[in-house]
């Protein structure tokens, strides 16, 4: 396959936007994070079964930390915290944080296809891949796209007769 100068830069691009918008690779989980430290952090909380000693009565997830179970309870407890803005109600102040930098409309992340501004980067990450396509992973050997690197590499493998992890 021959790849022009252009398609070069290109899969380069796409190299680099995947390498700074790291996306959780386990299955079902579509959540897209600005630092591989972020990811890391996630994973461990949320994805490591071992490490999930506390487990909520309420709905079963579970949690390494019993601060993580503390804070997680809100959600359960009714209690909400008003946006004084808008006067939407969320629980925990992480969703109210979350909601106030709306509000701020400081947007900081372009999109560099069609120069729209977000203010998360994760939310600008979801719009390259899902609006303009970008950011899948394809394969050179069939031409099936991927919108995350797990599901490539399980995906290379079936063409090297390897079988998947």
């Amino acid at each position: 396959m021959v790849q022009t100068e252009t398609g070069k830069k290109y899969k380069k691009y796409l190299i680099d936007f995947n390498a700074s918008q790291p996306q959780c690779p386990q299955p079902n989980c579509t959540r897209i994070f600005t630092t591989s430290k972020l990811l890391k952090a996630h994973i461990r909380k949320v994805h490591c079964a071992d490490k999930q000693k506390y487990i909520c009565e309420q709905c079963g997830r579970g949690f390494s930390a019993q601060y993580l179970l503390q804070r997680h309870l809100v959600v359960h407890s009714g209690v909400l915290l008003e946006c004084s803005v808008c006067g939407v109600k969320l629980s925990g102040r992480t969703g109210l944080t979350n909601h106030l930098r709306s509000h701020l409309n400081i947007r900081a992340h372009e999109c560099g296809v069609c120069k729209k501004k977000f203010t998360r980067a994760s939310t600008c990450a979801t719009h390259i891949k899902f609006v303009h396509k970008q950011g899948l992973l394809g394969c050179d050997q069939c031409g099936q796209q991927f919108s995350s690197r797990n599901q490539w590499s399980v995906h290379m493998k079936t063409h090297r007769q390897e079988k998947p992890d």
